[in-house]
């Protein structure tokens, strides 16, 4: 299914408009889209044109992502805070019985309102969402700042998921943030912690096991955190390695070509 794309002016504001060569349908999918107000989902309505569907998107005072970043370079906050959008707008998706397959996954087909990021869904439209994301990470990937190695290691793993058969965002997701975690805790034990009781410091030699129960966890978990940021390095060199044979495909979705 190939697709036509380009811009509507009006009174009421600016509009996306997408048309794709087939007979128009209002089924169940539009009227959920058309009648609720779905977190993430751009407003649209849809008409039928010439033996075309034709749908058109609210977007005034927003900026498509290919536009944002045609000029910058993407960091590992601005790909997760992207991630997480789209997650999030997937859950939505499915409390109204919609498929997430139908999202338009492209940088010039998802937008920033100001507070996050929002996107198209095209009814008749079923993709794997493996193959959306596929396309989308080559475009991170292309995008990252390369001095943010963590920004290019979760664009690696993105586009690495994306070439099993059951992806799952949710996975990568959750070992980001739960790594992310881990860094705040690291970061927390910068300073040694002293105590300090009626003008003596107790050790874990002296009189207070309290205290010395205390610095001992302190210590353990310090041991902890320098073991798993060697495990990083070891996986920032290879990533480092495995990214200079990385090959890209393309920047995103061209105009005509198939969905």
């Amino acid at each position: 299914m190939k697709l036509r794309s380009g811009y509507e002016k009006g009174i009421e504001g600016t509009c996306l408009i997408i048309e794709i060569p087939l007979i128009y349908k209002a089924d169940y999918k539009y009227h959920m889209i058309q009648e609720n107000e779905i977190h993430g989902l751009l407003q649209m309505s849809g008409c039928g044109v010439e033996k075309k569907s034709r749908y058109s998107y609210t977007i005034t005072g927003m900026i498509s992502m290919k536009d944002k970043y045609e000029q910058q370079m993407f960091l590992y906050e601005d790909v997760m805070e992207i991630l997480k959008d789209i997650f999030n707008t997937m859950c939505s998706m499915r409390k109204y019985m919609l498929d997430p397959e139908s999202l338009l996954l492209y940088p010039e087909f998802i937008f920033w309102d100001g507070e996050e990021w929002k996107f198209c869904c095209l009814p008749p439209r079923k993709k794997v969402l493996s193959e959306s994301f596929h396309t989308l990470s080559e475009y991170f990937i292309r995008k990252i700042d390369l001095r943010d190695m963590k920004g290019v290691m979760l664009g690696f793993e993105l586009h690495k998921a994306t070439f099993y058969k059951h992806f799952d965002l949710e996975n990568i997701l959750t070992k980001y943030t739960v790594e992310e975690g881990e860094e705040e805790l690291e970061e927390s034990m910068q300073e040694e912690p002293s105590y300090y009781v009626e003008e003596k410091i107790y050790t874990l030699d002296e009189e207070s096991p309290t205290i010395g129960k205390d610095i001992k966890e302190v210590k353990e978990q310090r041991q902890y955190a320098t073991s798993w940021q060697q495990k990083l390095e070891k996986i920032k060199k290879n990533c480092k390695e495995g990214f200079k044979d990385f090959l890209i495909e393309s920047d995103g979705h061209k105009d005509g070509e198939l969905l």
